[in-house]
């Protein structure tokens, strides 16, 4: 139809039409992309990466999720990590934060990284005035009269 459209309106040829046009011109990328499937696409992927694909089907039930992170925090020697805050970090999920609740987590951001630059002390550099200039140059000049 759009061939028909463009020919109507223009002096262009079939031959020419069709040498102007090119494969995005005749799809809807939106719509195509819609209907290709998670399990095609990861089905394409494992024929062309196998060894960066897997099979996976799901997660399999959560028994104690409390005691399954606690159990991989000690595999990889994160000792502190009780099992209070893994709680806590479960249970906070759930939560809504409101624009105010972001706002205090910024303000109290912006305090500590304050509070550190003060604790770092910066080199102190010192200034030379002009008195110390014409000191250093007499005592330059008086080494060159003794060579």
């Amino acid at each position: 139809m759009d061939m028909v459209r463009v020919l109507d309106r223009s002096l262009k040829t079939i031959k020419e039409y069709w040498c102007s046009s090119d494969i995005l011109k005749g799809i809807n990328i939106n719509t195509a992309w819609e209907e290709v499937s998670e399990k095609c696409w990861n089905g394409d992927w494992h024929k062309c990466f196998p060894q960066f694909m897997y099979k996976f089907t799901g997660f399999g039930p959560v028994k104690n999720a409390v005691d399954d992170v606690s159990s991989m925090t000690k595999e990889a020697g994160l000792d502190e990590v009780r099992a209070e805050d893994i709680t806590q970090l479960l249970d906070s999920q759930g939560e809504q934060h409101s624009n105010e609740d972001f706002k205090d987590m910024v303000k109290e951001l912006s305090q500590q990284k304050e509070e550190e630059k003060e604790k770092e002390e910066e080199p102190h550099l010192k200034c030379l005035n002009i008195s110390d200039l014409q000191h250093s140059f007499s005592a330059m000049e008086t080494l060159n009269d003794e060579l």
